[in-house]
């Protein structure tokens, strides 16, 4: 008895972490995520499916540069020619258009926290190879790019790209790593710690 009450006493921890940095950077952006929206890791069963392709990427200690050369590349696509914020906000906007406000965060937080641990450019971070899934078809990337500068929540999500594009940027929430548990069942994910649910998508960060 004495060890179930212990392991109730972690997941309610674990819950009310999730609801802080869900809510604490949805805040950070003037804006109160809903409650509804957010739910406990013990409610939560996903099936299983093929892995979702936000994969781990190297840490390193060192701090992103927004000058650093890009490396990035499109099949279709001249990077070149659109900002970091832009390539960003399409990330978010394909990935989480149809979330809560507090889902978009989310998601502009793992590229932020990425690029910080990989010291790489927040392009780089959105455009490397198999890591946000709306760009793993590079021979449609322009036009993935043109539809999302039209979807309805492009304002919103371009607003939390040019924020984590500043240089000081300091991230409310130390995720790296989501997937939607309805579509999918990431082998990755049992070494990753939970950190929030918000809308369809489950975040994690790398355990320690």
């Amino acid at each position: 008895m004495k060890s179930k009450i212990i392991w109730l006493s972690i997941i309610s921890l674990e819950t009310a972490l999730a609801l802080y940095f869900a809510v604490g950077a949805a805040v950070s952006y003037g804006h109160v995520a809903s409650l509804t929206c957010l739910e406990s890791r013990s409610n939560l069963t996903p099936p299983l499916c093929v892995t979702h392709s936000v994969r781990p990427m190297p840490r390193t200690s060192a701090r992103r540069n927004l000058l650093t050369p890009s490396t990035a590349k499109g099949n279709n696509m001249d990077t070149s020619k659109y900002s970091d914020a832009t390539i960003a906000a399409a990330t978010i906007c394909a990935e989480a258009g149809g979330e809560p406000f507090a889902g978009q965060v989310m998601v502009g937080e793992t590229i932020a926290n990425r690029a910080i641990n990989s010291g790489k450019s927040i392009r780089d971070v959105c455009l490397a190879p198999r890591q946000y899934s709306c760009w793993n078809n590079r021979g449609t990337m322009e036009l993935r790019m043109q539809t999302m500068r039209t979807h309805p929540a492009w304002e919103s999500c371009l607003r939390i790209a040019e924020n984590i594009c500043q240089p000081g940027y300091n991230p409310a929430s130390p995720v790296t790593h989501f997937y939607a548990p309805k579509l999918c069942k990431p082998s990755w994910a049992k070494r990753m710690r939970l950190i929030a649910v918000v809308g369809n998508h489950r975040f994690y960060m790398e355990r320690s």
